[in-house]
């Protein structure tokens, strides 16, 4: 396997810097990127580890409408009080996904922004109608989770 370099950003501020410069892959949990650079015919030049970025880990319910942060752990909406009892579907979801430590390790954003149609939150996150809120250098852009999944594998994330 190819050696590759982790960047890790200070914070969201940082992120955005980096993320300016096109081919660098994110890792979080990494349960789904780890897997596929074994497998890579081409692996990246840099690899953006995000997991400290403790701003982009959060539940929290603000008028009725539930937020959850991209780098929270299926472990975090199984043990979420807000969670258990507005989106039942979902921690159930959370809790079979993969072992406990891949639901220790694993992010909701991870899932969502992977596409992939064996992704156990998708389900129950697209039946509650879930949007997502992407940022960029453009500013915010939230979607229906139904208008950002476009085919497996694929999503509408803009550079």
């Amino acid at each position: 396997m190819e050696a590759f370099d982790f960047l890790v950003p200070a914070n969201l501020q940082h992120l955005a810097t980096l993320l300016q410069t096109p081919g660098r892959k994110l890792i979080a949990g990494g349960t789904d990127l780890i897997p596929s650079l074994r497998q890579a015919h081409s692996l990246p030049a840099q690899v953006i580890d995000i997991s400290r970025l403790r701003e982009l880990r959060f539940i929290r319910e603000q008028n009725r409408i539930v937020h959850i942060g991209a780098l929270t752990s299926f472990r975090d909406v199984q043990n979420s009080r807000i969670l258990n009892e507005t989106a039942p579907a979902l921690v159930q979801a959370a809790g079979q996904i993969g072992s406990p430590m891949i639901r220790t390790r694993g992010t909701l954003g991870g899932n969502i922004a992977n596409a992939s149609p064996a992704a156990d939150s998708l389900p129950a996150l697209l039946i509650m109608d879930a949007s997502v809120t992407l940022s960029s250098q453009n500013g915010l852009r939230t979607l229906r989770l139904c208008e950002f999944l476009l085919n497996p594998g694929k999503t509408d994330i803009h550079p």
